[in-house]
């Protein structure tokens, strides 16, 4: 029980309390001093120790100009003081361009028998008074009020001296009061007209991401020199380096928290403005760019330079997983988590496996919820929010993040075909899955015994809930021998795929061809992962060449056919038009319509058209083609009949490709009115018929080949003959010498002549000319010679066809007209 009784501490707080007043007081009850006053005008602009002071009133203000007057205080105020309140109410405005307080003021002559009165206002809050003057001034302060003379017993011996002070710094200051019988003598002492020393404020906190610079802090409303200060725990406070002696200052990049105040001083006082805090984040990790591994062990490490190196640099997660492992796996990459996902340890027998997630910001793990079975191929969703993976017996499973429960899909695949893939996932169980921006699910299968890798792709929304029997369809993109165990995939942000096996680094090309980037190393490849979901990745088809009136170019929906059951070893797939098959991004459209051959592989090289005449009515091309998808697919073929630069409807035919077919026939009938000349053809090959019953548009599978042909005319006209008639003809055989009577009669007039050469063992050779053009003189059409001089010395047998536009000598170097004519 305490003895000592509650009143005895009540009235020792009491004492305490009045002291610790009382000391305040006389702390701040320091005696005032004047050394002169100021001369301010009741109206007008005057300038006190740099502050410029801007008067105005209303009522009784005037000039004081009978000189000096001593107050009752023993001070003196100056001459051309300001005289107040003679008789009348009064008020004085003063405005100051800088901030003051505390101001000291002078009174004097106030009053007689009765008090006159001034009341103080201020844009710096509720004035407050103090007064150091005897009490022979008869003087009392009512809150903002003075009340002067009353009782003085003298005429006009009040007054005294004031400090008017507010809360706040002011910049402005209202006087006012009522009068009295001959008004009062007012004095500003000059030395207390100072600028205040205002720390103001510093500005709001700031949060920000290490190696990045706050913006700039800002002081505002400091009166004073300033210099701005800077602590590492708030405690401790140092003046900053360099800039920070103005109103503005900027701190540079930050990687710690740091906090930061200004201290502002006058020749009088000195404040220290409120505290900012900049509190610095550590940086996001930052995947960008970059292809990460996972080892057996867990250990994830990206590589320096994956686009010429398969070298990794150093180990992300540097702690260890509390449960060692030789068999992780299945790696992706959440942007909405910011974490890796992946299997640490597999399930052994009919448990679950250990399924984790590795936070590299904060270097945390978190055991996640686990399921059955080995899994080698794993991979995040484009959105972040699950995950999938598929078990080395192919069941297809989801993972919700947000949920932290899986769901098996599906174990049924078949390809576009609808020809199961069950038995080849089976074999090829190995590998690694990643899905790109457009959430399409990509699928390496790989295994030890084989060198093959067998890349697929769900070209459809990836299912998140159990499909039943329905199968899942898979397209098959590239098949390709790279070596043994491939076993993982990844993305970049530019949309390459990049590949491993056990020992290699690979990049998928664009053509879907699959190049060795360098050995991978330390440990050799292992599972990939990334952060990067590209959008409509590998955009690569078979594209035609014909020129662009066609619509042959991408942005002209040129016909396309994307890669399908591609392999990239020999340049083939399951359906094309000949024996192989080349991809681009677009189109290379040209006159020869080759472009793509010039440019790419000649896939065009087994096709061989034809000849068209002007008089055919139809038409038929044998066109040579591969089907091995297992059913039945569609060619179809466009010939510009009119040359009009387009492939009319009316222009096309079709006919159905059955599985195994190796040729396949494309009629045209009913053609009439063509004309000589070049022109182009354009064949699709595809699975279903609907899918191109156009000349444009991008199809799935298949190939578009497109080809430059010629329209051939005729090299005689049948004459008209009329029985009984005869023709007499010229005929000659040789130049060495003449039949007939004389040289004129040479060419020999004969009627309906026939010359008919019959030879076993000599040739028939006409007449060798080094050049036509110039040495016959006046050639006849149908005249023929060898131009020994053509083509480089090697020649060729050429015809005179004419002397108008277009004609002349002309080498007949294939079967038909040396010229086209109708």
């Amino acid at each position: 029980m305490n003895k000592f009784k509650p009143t005895f501490w009540r009235a020792h707080l009491m004492i305490l309390t009045a002291f610790l007043l009382m000391m305040s007081n006389l702390a701040f009850a320091q005696a005032l001093s004047c050394s002169g006053t100021a001369n301010i005008p009741p109206s007008g602009t005057f300038t006190v120790n740099g502050v410029t002071i801007t008067s105005s009133y209303t009522g009784d203000v005037k000039t004081y100009t009978l000189g000096a007057y001593t107050t009752c205080s023993s001070d003196v105020i100056n001459s051309n003081s300001l005289w107040i309140g003679q008789n009348l109410p009064w008020s004085l405005t003063l405005n100051f361009d800088k901030p003051i307080n505390n101001v000291v003021l002078l009174l004097g002559g106030t009053g007689n028998t009765a008090n006159e009165n001034f009341i103080f206002n201020s844009n710096g809050g509720a004035v407050s008074i103090y007064s150091d003057s005897p009490s022979s001034c008869f003087s009392t302060i009512n809150g903002n009020e003075i009340l002067s003379g009353n009782g003085n017993g003298s005429p006009n011996t009040g007054g005294g001296r004031f400090r008017i002070s507010a809360p706040s710094s002011f910049t402005s200051l209202t006087i006012n009061g009522a009068g009295g019988q001959n008004g009062s003598v007012m004095g500003f002492c000059s030395s207390s007209i100072v600028p205040s020393c205002a720390a103001g404020t510093a500005g709001s906190n700031q949060t920000i991401t290490s190696g990045n610079a706050p913006t700039a802090l800002t002081l505002t409303g400091a009166t004073g020199n300033i210099q701005w200060q800077m602590s590492t725990d708030n405690v401790t406070f140092t003046n900053v380096a360099s800039g920070g002696t103005s109103a503005s200052f900027s701190p540079g990049a930050l990687t710690a928290t740091r906090y930061y105040r200004a201290v502002v001083t006058t020749s009088d006082c000195t404040s220290t403005s409120n505290v900012v805090t900049i509190t610095v984040n550590p940086p996001p990790f930052d995947c960008i760019g970059k292809i990460y591994s996972l080892n057996g062990t867990g250990k994830i490490s990206a590589f320096t330079d994956p686009a010429t190196s398969g070298t990794l640099g150093t180990i992300v997660n540097t702690t260890n997983y509390p449960t060692n492992t030789s068999n992780a796996n299945a790696m992706g990459y959440s942007n909405l988590t910011k974490k890796f996902y992946y299997i640490q340890v597999q399930a052994v027998g009919g448990g679950n496996n250990t399924f984790i997630s590795y936070d590299p910001a904060t270097d945390a793990y978190q055991t996640l919820a686990g399921t059955t079975g080995t899994i080698f191929r794993g991979t995040v969703t484009n959105d972040g929010a699950g995950y999938y993976a598929i078990t080395s017996n192919n069941i297809l499973k989801y993972y919700s993040i947000t949920n932290n429960t899986w769901t098996n899909i599906t174990s049924n695949y078949v390809d576009q075909n609808g020809a199961s893939l069950n038995a080849l996932l089976n074999s090829y169980a190995g590998g690694d899955i990643a899905m790109d921006g457009n959430g399409d699910l990509w699928i390496l299968g790989g295994q030890g015994a084989s060198p093959t890798a067998y890349v697929f792709r769900v070209k459809s929304t990836v299912p998140t809930t159990n499909i039943g029997s329905t199968p899942l369809v898979l397209e098959q993109i590239v098949k390709q021998d790279i070596g043994s165990s491939p076993n993982g995939i990844a993305f970049s942000p530019t949309g390459q795929l990049y590949i491993t096996n056990v020992t290699t680094l690979f990049r998928m090309n664009g053509d879907f061809t699959i190049s060795p980037i360098g050995t991978a190393s330390p440990g050799g490849g292992g599972d990939l992962g990334s952060c990067a979901f590209p959008v409509s990745p590998f955009a690569v088809s078979d594209f035609g060449d014909a020129p662009d009136t066609y619509k042959t170019l991408l942005t002209s929906d040129g016909p396309r056919h994307t890669a399908s059951q591609y392999d990239a070893t020999t340049n083939t797939a399951s359906l094309m038009i000949g024996s192989k098959i080349d991809l681009e991004t677009d189109a290379t459209p040209n006159t020869n319509a080759n472009g793509d051959d010039l440019s790419n592989i000649n896939d065009e090289n087994s096709i061989s058209i034809t000849t068209l005449f002007i008089n055919s009515t139809s038409y038929t091309a044998v066109v040579p083609v591969v089907n091995t998808t297992g059913g039945n697919a569609t060619l179809r073929g466009w010939i510009d009949f009119n040359k009009n630069g387009i492939f009319d409807s009316s222009e096309s035919a079709t006919v159905t490709v059955p599985n195994g077919a190796t040729s396949a026939s494309l009629t045209w009938t009913g053609l009439s009115g063509l004309t000589a000349g070049d022109t182009y053809y354009r064949l699709r090959i595809a699975k279903n018929a609907a899918d191109i019953t156009l000349p444009t548009g991008s199809v799935f599978g298949g190939e578009v080949e497109d080809g430059k042909m010629t329209i051939q005319g005729v090299c005689y006209e049948d004459p008209t003959l009329v029985p009984g008639e005869t023709y007499p003809v010229k005929h000659g055989i040789t130049i060495l010498g003449r039949a007939g009577g004389n040289t004129t009669e040479w060419p020999t007039m004969r009627n309906s002549a026939y010359t008919a050469l019959e030879s076993k063992t000599k040739g028939f050779v006409i007449t060798r000319n080094s050049s036509p053009e110039t040495t016959i003189a006046i050639p006849v059409v149908g005249m023929m010679v060898f131009d020994t001089d053509e083509n480089a010395g090697a020649g060729c047998m050429k015809i005179y066809t004419g002397a108008g536009a277009g004609e002349g000598w002309k080498c007949f170097n294939t079967q038909g007209c040396p010229t086209i004519t109708n």
